[in-house]
C-alpha cells in the first residue's frame, strides 16, 4: 500500500510539515504496512510561502513592512527559480493573525505592508509574483496593496484617502498614473483560497468574514456601502465591474481590485500550488 499524505496548515497551530509528521506518526503507530510520500500543500493562504520554498528548492527574505495596524513588522516572503519569482502572502504583514484579538479594527486594518512586500519583489528584479490572499484581516479591498504600488485613491475633494477600510464608504475617484510599470502586464498572480464573489445570496463578503477580523454589525453595513462605491468607482475609472467574478471576493474584495486596476490574473490557490508541485506525479 502506498499513503500520500498531502497536508495544509492549522491556522498558528501547525505547519503542513509538523501535520503530515503526525499523520505519519500515527500510521508507523498503527503498524501498517505501507510506504509514505509527505507533500504539504497549501491553498494560498497561510503556509504558501513554506510550502513553495521548501519543495521548490527557493529561498526566504525577509523584509520590514507596515503591519495591519501601522505598526512595522518583519515579513517572511520566499524567491524561487534562481530568484526570478516571488511568492508572498497576504497573511504575513497583513494577516488577522498578526494582532490579538482585542486589537483588531477592521476601519483601521491596511494591507500596505503586502504591497510593500510586492514592491521589495520587484526590487528583487522578480519578473513574476504570486500573491496568496487567505488569512488577510483586513477589508479594504486591496487598497492598501495599490496604494503601495502608486494608485491614489482619493475623496470627494480630491484628497488622498487614508489607509484602512474607512477609506471605502468615502472613496470618489482613483488615480492610477503613478502606479509602478513593472507590475502591469500580468506581473502578478494571484492565489485565492476562495471563489467567492464580493454580494453573493443576499450576502456579502464583508458579512461572512467581517467578524473575525474585528467588525461588528454597523461595521458590516458601513463595508457593504464601500464595496457598492468600490465597484462603482472602478468601473468609472477604468471600464471593468468587479464583485461578480469568480474570486473577485478573495481576501475582502482586494482580488477583484487587483484585477481591475493593475491585471492581475486570478487563479485558484490550490490549482496553481498543485501544479507547482507537480502534485499528479505524486499520485
Amino acid at each position: 500500500m502506498r499513503i500520500l499524505i498531502a497536508s495544509d496548515s492549522y491556522r498558528g497551530v501547525l505547519s503542513g510539515d509538523a501535520v503530515a509528521n503526525a499523520i505519519e506518526e500515527g500510521l508507523k503507530r498503527s503498524m501498517l504496512s505501507a510506504s509514505v510520500i509527505k507533500q504539504p500543500v497549501a491553498d494560498g493562504g497561510e503556509g504558501t510561502v513554506d510550502v513553495l520554498v521548501d519543495h521548490l528548492q527557493g529561498r526566504f527574505v525577509t523584509s520590514t513592512a507596515t503591519g495591519l495596524l501601522g505598526d512595522p513588522i518583519e515579513a517572511k516572503w520566499g524567491l524561487l527559480f534562481d530568484d526570478t519569482t516571488a511568492v508572498i502572502e497576504i497573511s504575513t504583514a497583513s494577516g488577522v493573525e498578526t494582532v490579538p484579538i482585542y486589537r483588531r479594527d477592521s476601519m483601521v486594518a491596511t494591507t500596505y505592508g503586502t504591497g510593500e512586500l510586492i514592491r521589495n519583489a520587484l526590487d528583487h528584479g522578480c519578473k513574476e509574483i504570486f500573491l496568496g490572499l487567505g488569512g488577510s484581516g483586513t477589508i479594504d479591498g486591496g487598497l492598501g496593496v495599490l496604494e503601495a504600488l502608486g494608485v491614489r485613491f482619493l475623496d470627494a475633494n480630491g484628497q488622498l484617502l487614508p489607509r484602512g477600510g474607512r477609506a471605502l464608504p468615502r472613496l470618489e475617484a482613483i488615480d492610477a498614473t503613478g502606479v509602478d510599470p513593472r507590475i502591469r502586464n500580468g506581473a502578478l498572480t494571484v492565489l485565492c483560497d476562495i471563489d467567492t464573489p464580493i454580494f453573493f445570496d443576499g450576502a456579502s463578503i464583508a458579512k461572512m468574514f467581517g467578524p473575525q477580523k474585528g467588525c461588528d454589525a454597523h461595521e458590516v453595513v458601513q463595508f457593504d456601502i464601500g464595496f457598492d462605491k468600490l465597484i462603482s468607482v472602478i468601473r468609472n475609472h477604468c471600464g471593468v465591474t468587479i464583485g461578480g467574478e469568480l474570486y473577485d471576493g478573495a481576501s475582502d474584495g482586494a482580488a477583484g481590485s487587483l484585477r481591475a486596476l493593475i491585471e492581475a490574473r486570478l487563479v485558484s490557490g490550490i490549482d496553481m500550488i498543485l501544479s507547482l508541485l507537480r502534485f499528479d506525479k505524486l499520485l
